[in-house]
């Protein structure tokens, strides 16, 4: 099996599947901070309306990749202020 790199300068780019990117959008948005962000304050960040953020936060809820606390906001599963973040995917 062949792992692909990313396309270089004269390798044309694949079209991305559009919900997958908006959600790596929103989790690199929450990965930037220990804090607990707003719904107004993530979609702001990314760029996309709240009712769309919302869908693709409730989503990642549901697949516990967000947490929700005290119905606050939203932030990284599992962490914790103060402490380390793990990392998720290959470079684990």
């Amino acid at each position: 099996m062949t792992i692909s790199t990313a396309p270089g300068p004269a390798e044309p780019r694949r079209p991305l599947v559009q919900v997958v990117a908006r959600a790596c959008d929103i989790l690199e948005v929450l990965r930037t901070t220990d804090r607990v962000m707003k719904l107004a304050d993530i979609s702001a960040r990314v760029g996309l309306s709240t009712p769309t953020a919302f869908r693709l936060l409730d989503t990642l809820c549901a697949k516990g990749l967000v947490e929700h606390p005290g119905r606050r906001g939203y932030r990284l599963a599992g962490v914790v202020p103060g402490e380390h973040r793990y990392k998720v995917g290959f470079g684990a």
